[in-house]
């Protein structure tokens, strides 16, 4: 009699289930239910509850048919009053309640739910299509209940009476993934939780999750698992070795990007990780722990709620149950702020609601904290910045000596920046370990009150140690928090600078300069598409594409335009960030400029470069450089055509030259035959302004060397250039030089005397820069033959001393900034001391015969910037240019030369893999590949190059399967450590070009295309290496997917090679042995698992991966060409088979990004695959499994074909197999709702309808055996 001693804890636990069931979702109902749609559904959750004793007893009762009659009945009545659409609603709900139901009482919910269709269907009021496709949804497809063999029994012979809506509604609902896991078109927890862990993998975030449009993404399991197992794995360090912090950071980066972007519950997050310690144990990182929270505390200190208060305090006592003893020494600010993480987090929250008081060991640490009086030490002003707010006395005490720091006193000697301007004596900035002691709140403050105040103080310019402590928290706080407000100073500095300056005090000028000097040089690369989501600004333009467009509009108002320096440093801003730029931010700056303003300049490139040049009305609109202008298109390599007709262009230049000629030569007698005072005159007509650079070429190259220093009018007329007139000058002067060593017979012994000239005019009499000139003579000449001439001068001018001893002096005596700031500035003042740029106007007053003389004031304050740093911009299309023309020694000559600057290089990876991927026909696999790789990459000590291409380039591998292996697994690596990266990755994720998985495949594609191993050697191996037991690991995906990542991320050379794979697979016969469940069925999991992976399996998969990972661009031509291509190659019914266990989820794919692939290429396929069902039954007589082939037929009609194939369908289909057409007879039928209506009421009229009371039965029949005891207990353990 145990289950009536049992009774009254099932009947309280059945209660509150009931009352469960009865509140789930109503908070969250959007619209509201009809009242009568409600009241149907309480009465269910009644009666299941109300009758648990049924459920317990139901071998000893028969069916409380009367009850269920009544549900019947009021379902039927409500029914009656509702038209088409409101039953479906209704419908809707019912199958709602079945799934929200707990499982132990799913399948009775499902028993009641499908007693009501079946009554509601017998007495006329659904439809067959509405009730079968409730029966089907009530179903339970993940198997943890029984299914009702009665129910399928009924779907199964009533879906030929469906029309064919009533088929596409079943398939809209089960979409035909099988043989692919249904659960993989769910948002995957797996997949967040490798993406979040990933330092930087929230970037990729928004579109990670733009069709999740309901429900909540699991955040705070995902990130209490991160940090219990970061935990874990601090926990096995030795006790002397001290915890890395590489991981923490980035768990403190998502964690506040999480709470922002309301991703994280906090309370939920702060209780399931106070459940696993409890549980763990780990306490070693639990001041890293604390650190967490302070940050939490320090940023969203006004908006913490009473319980997420009490929740990080009941974490902190879990954490520390035990007195704490400072065991570090008290200058280590990294170590100390940790240690008072809790006590600093105590005191910001003082006096919030659900604070309780602290235990008697804080209360020490808090009252240390809070008597600390005295002039505190550096890890002390750490902690006092953190645990008080920015308005308190104490945190302003500690601003005062942050500015000290950076400021110095006023009475002590100015530092002198190059050029003689004096700033500021102070060198050395705030270091990364004292900033990362900072809260991220403390750091704002810093850079807001301190730094930012000093950048505009007028009395003195900034010290150097402030710009370098500006830019170090710029770079190592997120975008939003940092670059948005600098951003929002720049923008008003230059629309400042275009204002007159003020009387006294610092010239906006200088402060726009130094901005642009701090972007250009420490941050090159602002997030073109960066939106500022955690501000409060209403404009939708991206904040990088924003300043583009502000600093374009700068580039033509007159304060600038004729402010040569200026002017270049916006430039130069311009050129870094359309230059490394990724391509998706490439495409949308250059989207948006020729879709505004900007436009004129890429259409008026002909103007610039085809056309006279002396007809300045052509380019009236242009404001800056035509070359500069070219860089978004040339950044994605693609080839701007400037005539259709090649042969027409090179005529047309020669004639130009020609003309252009014969222009300087006029020009240049008319100045030879005039005074001096009336050279200003005669230069200062539009017509002749370009001209004025060759007619000093030609002065210098005619004059004898006593005779060749410039008049200063000659300084005069080109200091009342504006610089757009300058840039039309030094292009004038490359077609110039270009024409004469076209015509001169004696060239060989021309190009030295122009090469010298040219250096002269350079460096020598400062007519114009080096990086002007090389830019010019790169991208300015229009033709091949040209840019061959173009090519022969810039080797000429690299190998000349000047610019070798700038190079020399740069690369041996200037460090990086983040190894030694204060050497660096020192040494780059001496630089600019050793090799000054004159202005014009410091030349115009130069006293004859005498050394140049600096005027300080004719310069911008310059912290970072110099020629070297120019120039690397402008090597990189050099490099590309000298690639695309195939002049091998004029590549090796600028390797040679300027390959030591690339160690300054902010995005060598980049540069390279774009070179390689972009020129892989002209350059992969060449030696010269590897020798461009090695040039730029192998610059220091350590390499994050594999050995085995650094000492042999992958020729001494075991076999191509090891090298793969090799690769993919530092990828796998990668992506897969807890605690700290592999030491081949950059140390600090915040500084690094790429995070870790990123790095590791793009320089496993780089080494690649620099081996001599083709894609017919590697895609196989890659093959070979998956059908192998050694890429078994534990997870079989993750070698799976490195593969795949390397695939997508090679040149499309590497997808032929597997598209050819697959198709061998087809036309070798091999599916002949193979059965239809091994072909469409088998798991690469479960294969791999059980060690019996094969072949053709391993070739579907790979390529299901490749496209899988693809982006729009891939997967548009694998639907076009390669798709309908394995359809037409497949002889058999297995060949067939294995086409479309490739293709079906490829099409599907399509659909899903129909607004951006053509959907006419999935029409082509799915006509081929008519076409290929009619010959292979035309040549094997029938389809063993047409029935399968007809539900994805209709499947591929009701989801993405519709109509737009009925011809071809009504073509095809007398060529199927009669079993076939019998099924597919729906398939093309046209007939009205009307007519099919009234066909199917007739059809169900002959049919005899289901006695409820057998069907109840037999549901009940089919319920699992379960004793009573048993069922009452699991429901106590449930509740």
């Amino acid at each position: 009699m145990s289950a009536p001693a049992a009774q009254p804890t099932s009947s309280a636990e059945g209660q509150e289930e009931k009352d469960k069931s009865l509140l789930l979702r109503e908070s969250d109902a959007a619209p509201e239910r009809p009242l009568d749609i409600e009241r149907l559904r309480r009465c269910i959750i009644e009666f299941v509850h109300e009758n648990f004793l049924e459920v317990v007893f139901w071998q000893m009762q028969t069916a409380n048919k009367d009850f269920d009659e009544m549900l019947g009945v009021q379902a039927v009545v409500l029914l009656n009053k509702m038209d088409e659409k409101e039953r479906g609603v209704l419908l809707m709900e019912l199958v709602t309640i079945v799934h929200e139901a707990s499982l132990q009482w799913r399948q009775e919910y499902e028993r009641v739910v499908d007693a009501i269709l079946y009554y509601a269907h017998a007495a006329g009021v659904l439809s067959i299509n509405m009730c079968v496709e409730g029966l089907a949804l009530t179903a339970d497809f993940t198997l943890r209940t029984i299914m009702d063999p009665q129910k399928w029994t009924f779907i199964e012979e009533n879906i030929p009476l469906m029309d064919y809506k009533g088929v596409r509604s079943l398939f809209n609902h089960r979409a035909p993934y099988l043989p692919y896991k249904a659960e993989l078109r769910a948002p995957q927890t797996y997949l967040l939780y490798t993406v979040i862990r990933q330092p930087r993998g929230k970037e990729v975030l928004s579109g990670l999750l733009r069709q999740v449009t309901h429900g909540r993404t699991q955040w705070d399991e995902i990130l209490s698992v991160l940090i219990s197992e970061t935990m874990a794995e601090v926990q096995k360090l030795p006790e002397e070795v001290e915890i890395p912090r590489y991981q923490w950071e980035n768990l403190m980066s998502i964690i506040m990007y999480g709470i922002t972007q309301k991703h994280i519950n906090l309370s939920r997050l702060l209780s399931l990780l106070s459940n696993v310690l409890v549980k763990t144990g780990y306490r070693r990182a639990r001041d890293e722990v604390m650190w967490i929270m302070l940050q939490i505390a320090g940023t969203f200190q006004p908006h913490l709620q009473k319980e997420q208060v009490e929740e990080m305090a009941r974490l902190y006592n879990l954490l520390f149950s035990d007195d704490v003893v400072w065991t570090g020494a008290s200058d280590h600010p990294s170590q100390l702020v940790r240690f008072l993480a809790a006590a600093c987090m105590w005191n910001i929250l003082d006096g919030s609601e659900g604070l309780p008081p602290p235990s008697e060991c804080l209360a020490t640490q808090i009252e240390f904290v809070r008597s600390n009086t005295g002039p505190p030490d550096e890890a002390m002003q750490a902690v006092l910045d953190n645990a008080f707010r920015h308005e308190s006395p104490i945190s302003r005490n500690v601003h005062a000596i942050f500015q000290q720091r950076l400021d110095g006193q006023p009475t002590d000697e100015p530092h002198i920046l190059p050029y003689g301007r004096a700033a500021n004596n102070k060198l050395d900035a705030f270091d990364m370990q004292f900033l990362d002691a900072l809260t991220l709140r403390a750091k704002i403050n810093l850079l807001i009150s301190t730094c930012f105040v000093s950048l505009h103080k007028v009395d003195r310019l900034p010290s150097p140690a402030c710009v370098e402590t500006c830019a170090r928290i710029l770079t190592s706080i997120e975008f939003d928090y940092g670059l948005t407000n600098f951003i929002a100073i720049l923008n008003r500095s230059i629309t400042a600078a275009l204002s007159p300056a003020p009387a006294d005090g610092l010239n906006h000028k200088d402060q726009c300069y130094m901005l642009l000097d701090l972007l250009c040089y420490r941050l090159p690369s602002i997030p073109m598409n960066f939106r500022a989501a955690m501000s409060h600004t209403h404009d939708p333009t991206p904040a990088g594409l924003r300043l583009c467009m502000t600093i374009h509009s700068a580039m033509a108002q007159q304060h600038v335009a004729s402010n040569h320096g200026l002017y270049s440093a916006m430039e130069h801003t311009l050129m870094r960030q359309w230059a490394w730029n990724l391509l998706p931010d490439t495409i949308s700056l250059a989207h948006l400029f020729v879709d505004n303003a900007f436009g004129n300049t890429l259409l008026n490139l002909n103007s610039w470069l085809v056309y006279n040049p002396m007809d300045n009305s052509r380019a009236g609109r242009l404001v800056i450089c035509p070359e500069l202008s070219s860089l978004p298109l040339t950044a994605q390599r693609t080839a701007i055509t400037l005539e259709e007709d090649p042969a027409k262009a090179e005529a047309f230049q020669v004639l130009y030259f020609s003309l252009f000629q014969r222009e300087v030569h006029t020009d240049f007698m008319q100045m030879r035959g005039q005074p001096e005072m009336s050279w200003m005159e005669y230069m200062s007509m539009p017509s002749r302004q370009p001209t004025i650079l060759c007619v000093i070429f030609r002065y210098l190259i005619e004059s004898p060397p006593e005779h060749q220093m410039l008049s200063p009018v000659i300084y005069q007329i080109l200091d009342r250039q504006t610089c757009r007139e300058h840039v039309l000058a030094v292009n004038a002067l490359t077609d110039y030089i270009i024409s004469q060593c076209s015509a001169e017979k004696n060239s060989e012994e021309f190009l030295p005397m122009m090469i010298r000239v040219l250096n002269m005019m350079v460096f020598h009499r400062h007519v114009m820069t080096f990086d002007r000139l090389l830019l010019s003579l790169v991208l300015h000449p229009a033709t091949d033959h040209a840019s061959q001439i173009a090519m022969v001068i810039v080797q000429a001018l690299l190998n000349c001393t000047e610019i070798n001893e700038r190079i020399d002096f740069y690369c041996r005596y200037i460090p990086k900034r983040d190894v030694d700031a204060p050497e660096h500035f020192r040494r780059l003042a001496e630089y600019h001391r050793k090799f000054p740029e004159m202005t014009f106007a410091e030349m115009a007053n130069r006293p004859p015969m005498m050394a140049e003389m600096v005027n300080p004031r004719a310069h911008y304050p310059i912290y970072y910037g110099s020629l070297i740093e120019r120039l690397l911009p402008i090597l990189d299309f050099t490099l590309a240019r000298a690639l695309e023309l195939q002049v091998d020694n004029i590549f090796s000559t600028i390797l040679t030369t300027c390959g030591p600057i690339y160690k300054f290089h902010p995005y060598p990876i980049t540069f390279l893999y774009t070179i390689l991927f972009c020129m892989h026909e002209q350059l992969g696999h060449h030696p010269r590949a590897r020798q461009f790789v090695l040039a730029i990459l192998c610059q220091g000590d350590q390499s994050s190059l594999t050995q085995s291409f650094i000492n042999d380039n992958h020729q001494r591998v075991y076999s191509f399967e090891e090298l793969v292996y090799e690769l993919a697994d530092r990828i796998i690596t990668c992506s897969e450590f807890i605690l700290t990266p592999p030491s081949y990755v950059a140390p600090d994720w915040r500084f690094a070009e790429y995070p870790p998985a990123a790095q590791a495949l793009y320089l496993a594609c780089i080494e690649l295309l620099a081996s001599p191993h083709t894609p017919e050697h590697i895609v196989p191996a890659m093959i070979n290496l998956l059908v192998s037991s050694r890429a078994q690991p534990p997870r079989p995906y993750l070698m799976l997917n490195a593969i795949a990542l390397l695939l997508t991320a090679l040149p499309e050379a590497y997808c032929r090679v597997l598209q050819n794979e697959f198709l061998a697979v087809i036309d070798s016969g091999v599916l002949a042995e193979m059965t239809f469940e091994e072909i469409v069925f088998d798991e690469f999991e479960e294969r791999q698992l059980l060690q019996m992976a094969s072949r053709p399996l391993i070739v579907n998969v790979v390529a299901q991966a490749y496209w899988y990972h693809s982006n729009l661009t891939s997967l548009s031509k694998l639907i076009s060409t390669f798709a309908g291509e394995v359809c037409s190659r497949a002889n058999t019914e297995n060949d067939l088979w294995y086409a479309l266990r490739l293709v079906v989820p490829l099409l599907q794919r399509c659909y899903d990004w129909r607004e951006k692939v053509k959907h006419e290429e999935s029409l082509k396929v799915v006509s081929i695959l008519y076409t290929k069902i009619g010959d292979i039954t035309e040549r094997y007589g029938d389809i063993l499994h047409g029935d399968e082939l007809c539900d994805l037929l209709y499947y591929f009609k009701y989801m993405f074909v519709g109509d737009f194939l009925r011809k071809e369908a009504e073509a095809a289909f007398p060529r199927f197999p009669p079993r076939m057409r019998e099924r597919l007879k729906f398939y093309t039928s046209f007939s009205s709702n009307k007519e099919k209506d009234e066909d199917c009421a007739a059809k169900v009229s002959s049919v005899s309808r289901p006695d409820l009371a057998t069907l109840l039965k037999t549901s009940r029949a089919n319920a699992p055996d379960r004793p009573a005891d048993t069922h009452v207990t699991s429901s106590a353990g449930d509740h």
